[in-house]
């Protein structure tokens, strides 16, 4: 009796399985969930995402001068980097999230840490914030995490009240650093 050769099988509409990203589908599922509009960013969205990294920093940033397109590619580039959450409508990229994902031993869940967050200046005022802070929150549970954290500055304001209406709280904490030259 004759064999047929072994057939790779997904639901339709399913990403091919990614060696690279063995549990995205997982996490894409549970974005889908939350919001339809959500997915983690591939290679292939690079010339979106180059355009909207410049939109950020030109609009956002204190030093515009910083080209943001490769630390942005390197979340995208390398899923060890963290996971890059887009907000795509109408085949249109609206906004962005970038977390990055920490072990955290003793806590026994990991951490998220929210590294930016950004939407369009034309998209703003639509709810687009609160739908990437929804993924946000489907990605943490789930990976089972414990902990979200982020920093925001003093004066954004429209930011902190976001962050307040899906449960932050401000920490209380110092932070310190140290630039070594």
């Amino acid at each position: 009796m004759r064999r047929s050769p072994a057939r790779a099988w997904r639901s339709p509409g399913a990403a091919p399985r990614d060696p690279a990203r063995p549990d995205w589908p997982h996490l894409e599922a549970a974005l889908r969930a939350a919001d339809p509009r959500l997915r983690l960013a591939r290679p292939p969205d690079g010339p979106a995402l180059a355009v909207l990294a410049r939109e950020l920093a030109a609009t956002e940033w204190a030093d515009p001068q910083r080209d943001p397109v490769p630390p942005l590619m390197a979340f995208v580039d390398k899923p060890d980097n963290g996971l890059p959450l887009i907000l795509v409508e109408d085949g249109a990229l609206l906004g962005l999230c970038l977390l990055q994902r920490l072990s955290a031993p003793l806590d026994g869940g990991g951490q998220l840490c929210l590294d930016d967050l950004y939407v369009r200046v034309a998209a703003r005022g639509r709810g687009l914030g609160g739908a990437l802070m929804k993924g946000v929150e489907a990605l943490g549970r789930a990976l089972g995490v414990r902990y979200l954290y982020l920093h925001v500055e003093p004066e954004n304001t429209a930011a902190q009240a976001l962050y307040a209406r899906h449960g932050l709280v401000h920490a209380d904490s110092r932070i310190m650093d140290k630039l070594y030259f």
